[in-house]
């Protein structure tokens, strides 16, 4: 059974893009058992935000398996936030790489290490 590893792109990626490249690429190749999820909250409804992300993980040669889009834009960070730790949580993502839900627990008080045990460690 392969290992899920979901990565954020904005705050992950774009932080060191040319590091994440290498980490993907690595973690993409045949002999590794992984699975690389891109975990977006960009508004995956919107077909030139979609566009313009894949043309960004392209250019920064993110390697992948595929993209997970919000369903839509949400209002705010917590909503978003919900949203992927419901994803990783149906996905059974084994590694999240992700710097909102830091952010959910210190801002929110969303109790993500509760919420996500197996992931959150």
């Amino acid at each position: 059974m392969k290992t899920r590893v979901a990565i954020d792109i904005d705050g992950v990626i774009t932080a060191n893009p040319s590091a994440m490249a290498w980490i993907t690429y690595h973690l993409c190749r045949n002999e590794n058992d992984f699975e690389v999820i891109i975990l977006s909250w960009r508004n995956g409804g919107d077909e030139k935000r979609v566009k313009e992300t894949e043309r960004d993980l392209k250019g920064f040669g993110i390697s992948y398996h595929r993209i997970i889009y919000a369903p839509k834009k949400f209002d705010n960070v917590k909503t978003g936030g919900m949203w992927k730790m419901s994803v990783i949580d149906k996905e059974k993502v084994d590694i999240c790489i992700d710097d909102d839900l830091k952010t959910l627990k210190r801002d929110f008080g969303v109790m993500v290490d509760e919420i996500l045990p197996e992931v959150i460690k």
